[in-house]
């Protein structure tokens, strides 16, 4: 089984290996011992096994079985790292049937064959190789993620997309302008018209819309105290929140050399207050990306849950350490702590009574449109202390 360069079809070429004469024996290439991982496989090595009777299952003698010529045997290759796989005789071949019938060692793998030994049939022998065809195909796109020798490449398994994830999320490495699809929620946030209303910003100034209740692009300090407050954080926090945020990002968004007096963000550069040891999902534009492409190297949204969450639809505050923890990169205090602050006012915000932030919670804080959601459901209410 080959790969064609620059084609997704693969191809099944035989070749003739050996004269599988009296006493019968086969040749069969079999890898080391171990469960099947598909993606990839150990070198193989060549196992002679002797012939077994195909119904005691003992060894049979010479004379029970005639002497063959020189037999086609079927290589299979891992279609993405192209390594050997197995070594199959022809369907019809005397041996095979003694294979298919249990007269293999068992101890050894070769594939998905070690899970096909109840066809006593030997017309139903074909059934072999296309289960084995149909395996490669099965992990065609596959690509290895992890590999055992380096622990913090299967701590962190980033997602795969299967090709039904493909169909509802198309070319999910292309960042979105004014969406912030997941493969839950593909058209971004439609509740209240939210994606309409907002066409015409990035995802990013999205994210920020809330702290601009007039609309002029200009957030000042006393909006992004105000914003806070609504959200039920104490007068406290809110201060806080307005000398990180405001002393941070308001000479990095204006538009002159000379630093804004009144401390403005503008969200006409809000891209330029993007810092590193975030999670990547927003790229220097302010696009929003659903998954990593080939050409990026931070996590992007669906990586953050795959990587992270261990599988439960969202994260807890461990969880939060471990993105900290996992995404800082070297020589980057600012940005270490500004993914700190807002990951902490990110679970302060939403204090879940599980501990688990969920992850349509957490895309909708990226187009901020859960914020307006919360300040009005809070309207009124006892602000947290």
């Amino acid at each position: 089984m080959i790969v064609e360069p620059n084609s997704n079809m693969l191809k099944m070429t035989p070749s003739t290996d050996a004269d599988m004469q009296a006493p019968p024996s086969y040749d069969i290439v079999m890898a080391s011992s171990g469960p099947f991982v598909p993606g990839g496989a150990s070198k193989a090595d060549n196992v002679k096994v002797p012939y077994q009777g195909p119904s005691s299952g003992t060894a049979g003698p010479a004379s029970q079985t005639p002497a063959m010529p020189a037999t086609t045997v079927y290589n299979y290759y891992n279609p993405v790292t192209h390594e050997h796989v197995a070594s199959l005789l022809p369907p019809d071949h005397p041996q095979m049937i003694c294979l298919q019938r249990g007269g293999h060692v068992p101890h050894t793998r070769y594939g998905v064959l070690d899970h096909c030994t109840q066809f006593l049939i030997p017309q139903f022998t074909v059934v072999i190789h296309l289960v084995m065809l149909l395996s490669l195909l099965i992990y065609q796109s596959a690509v290895r993620t992890f590999i055992r020798q380096v622990s913090v490449t299967y701590e962190r398994i980033p997602h795969n997309p299967t090709e039904s994830e493909g169909d509802k999320l198309v070319n999910p490495g292309t960042a979105r302008a004014n969406l912030a699809p997941s493969l839950a929620a593909p058209e971004g946030t439609q509740a209240d018209d939210w994606a309409a209303k907002h066409r015409h910003q990035t995802v990013l100034q999205q994210h920020c819309a809330y702290f601009d209740p007039d609309h002029d692009g200009v957030v000042w300090p006393l909006d992004t105290f105000r914003g806070f407050y609504n959200l039920g954080f104490n007068l406290f926090l809110c201060a806080i929140a307005v000398v990180i945020i405001h002393s941070s990002f308001s000479y990095a968004t204006s538009s002159s050399w000379v630093p804004d007096p009144f401390f403005r963000v503008s969200l006409n550069n809000i891209h330029k207050a993007k810092h590193g040891s975030d999670t990547g999902t927003f790229d220097n534009e302010g696009r929003f990306i659903p998954q990593k492409s080939v050409q990026r190297d931070s996590s992007m949204f669906e990586d953050l849950f795959s990587k992270y969450s261990g599988g439960k639809g969202g994260l807890n505050k461990w969880d939060i350490a471990n993105v900290l923890k996992g995404q800082r990169v070297l020589l980057d205090p600012t940005g270490t702590f500004g993914a700190f602050f807002e990951w902490l006012s990110i679970y302060l915000l939403f204090w879940p009574e599980d501990g688990i932030i969920k992850k349509e919670d957490v895309r909708r804080v990226y187009d901020g449109s859960i914020f307006p959601e919360l300040a009005a459901r809070r309207s009124g209410k006892t602000k947290a202390d």
